[in-house]
């Protein structure tokens, strides 16, 4: 409960089981005993002693809360009743402390006793008196995973998570933050608000306190082929076609009938085909991975013969290879690793881990093709209607039902027979529908665009037979009707 300095707070004792005794004493430990100035009690069960049912001296870290008799009551019932009210008077500099029910014997007119353990926690917070703290992560799920560094595309917004606590009474905020303005484009930043502050204990779960991340416990690296040897290898080049190896690490994997690891990909439609390794001597599955094209996938090991590992340094569990189907720009995050023991136990480690697979502009397969990451060649903007003008737009609200235009601009083109485009959704569910308008003076195809409903990627064509000569950027136009009114990203 959240309260103040100087209030009085009322801890109710509940308990079932008592006829026949002569005696209840209830044991209350004290995480800080500084917190709490006074202690008294309220009988609630006709015990008719002691006249004080409290014992607890300043400075102590327990309660103990008693009731006796002579005359032994008789119980109706079976459900928890009202057997005693503890009332405690809190310090003025208190911040948070914690109460545990620890025990509540009951003893019986025949001499026996009986002791119930329930151990039951109660938090008694002044948010007042809390740290004035702040925190922020690139992570969006719930919580403060300390996430501090990213990967990103150009042109793509990324989500700052921001954290505060000790804030009670706060009416307003102003948050400053310090940018490279050669990188980062001020004018697009947005703030969203939360509706209503999180109340958060310092070290609690979800709070301003360390992350859930244990590096000792798991790793992984990417290399270009498996080494078997974790570096601090973070990222690595590769196009169309070329194949990256992540090798991933974990230790205390003893007496684990399974592991099982999740990743996450930043950008699917880079990747053509993946396929795993076991390096443990898990016997199975045959194939440990399990992946259908979206952004997530995971590694399986399985064994019937648990065995020993040796030593709490990490080693390699698995390798998994990614065939790369594009030259785009790829991070791969290692989310988590559950063991799963024997004794039917589990654990799960999480990671910060992301590998970058960077865009090398080349084609391994020698044909004659060229990428580049350069705008001067190639460029697109979003508009609400098109203008034929290149501009910085790169994004735009809109809802569902609403048709956007998506304007491709490009030089360099002389004597081409064709141009492909191709684009890539995250939330192919979004879009309900994808046409194209040629502006070059193409004459195929009829239709230029190839896309089917929840395809992660488009394609938009242009074929002619008397060649062009053109200079300067000119326009192609994309229109894209958005289906529902959710978010989406659209990599050129």
């Amino acid at each position: 409960m959240q309260t103040e300095g100087g209030q009085t707070i009322a801890v109710e004792l509940y308990a079932t089981g008592f006829s026949n005794t002569v005696g209840l004493s209830a044991a209350i430990a004290i995480s800080d005993p500084t917190a709490i100035a006074a202690v008294s009690g309220e009988k609630k069960q006709g015990y008719s002693f002691p006249a004080d049912p409290i014992k607890w001296s300043s400075g102590a870290s327990e309660i103990e809360f008693n009731e006796g008799t002579l005359a032994v009551s008789a119980e109706a019932g079976s459900n928890l009743k009202l057997v005693g009210v503890v009332q405690i008077t809190l310090a003025q500099g208190f911040s948070a402390f914690e109460l545990t029910l620890t025990s509540l014997r009951f003893d019986y007119a025949d001499g026996t006793s009986q002791i119930a353990e329930p151990n039951l926690v109660m938090t008694v917070v002044n948010l007042g008196r809390l740290p004035k703290l702040f925190s922020a992560d690139f992570n969006l799920d719930s919580g403060n995973q300390n996430s501090r560094s990213r990967f990103v595309n150009p042109g793509v917004k990324f989500p700052v998570q921001l954290f505060a606590s000790g804030v009670k009474t706060l009416t307003s905020y102003e948050i400053r933050a310090q940018i490279d303005t050669d990188e980062i484009d001020a004018a697009s930043i947005e703030f969203v608000p939360r509706r209503q502050f999180v109340v958060s204990v310092p070290g609690a779960d979800g709070g301003i306190g360390d992350g859930g991340t244990d590096a000792s416990r798991i790793s992984a690296d990417i290399q270009s082929s498996a080494d078997e040897s974790l570096t601090d290898s973070r990222s690595i080049q590769a196009g169309s076609g070329e194949s990256v190896t992540v090798e991933l690490y974990a230790t205390g994997f003893s007496n684990t009938v399974g592991l099982t690891a999740t990743l996450t990909l930043d950008n699917p439609s880079a990747v053509s085909t993946i396929s795993g390794e076991k390096k443990q001597g898990y016997s199975f599955p045959a194939s440990p991975v399990s992946w259908t094209g979206g952004s997530e996938l995971t590694f399986n090991e399985g064994t019937l013969a648990t065995f020993t590992e040796e030593g709490s340094d990490l080693k390699l569990i698995g390798i998994l290879t990614f065939t790369m189907a594009t030259s785009e720009p790829l991070n791969i995050a290692f989310a988590a690793l559950n063991f799963d023991f024997a004794d039917g136990n589990s654990e799960s480690a999480t990671s910060d881990v992301i590998l970058a697979v960077n865009g090398t502009g080349g084609d391994p397969s020698g044909g004659g093709s060229a990428t580049t990451g350069d705008e001067s060649r190639a460029s697109i903007d979003v508009q609400d209607v098109g203008d034929d003008v290149l501009t910085s737009g790169k994004n735009l609200e809109v809802a569902g039902g609403e048709t956007v235009l998506l304007e491709l601009f490009a030089t360099g083109f002389s004597n081409t027979v064709g141009l492909t485009a191709v684009l890539g959704l995250d939330n192919p569910g979004a879009v309900t529908e994808v046409s194209g308008e040629k502006k070059q003076g193409y004459s195929f195809p009829a239709n230029p665009i190839k896309w089917n409903s929840g395809d992660a990627t488009i394609e938009f064509n242009e074929g002619t037979l008397a060649v062009p000569n053109r200079n300067g950027l000119r326009l192609e136009t994309h229109r894209y009707c958005v289906g529902h009114a959710r978010s989406g990203l659209f990599y050129a």
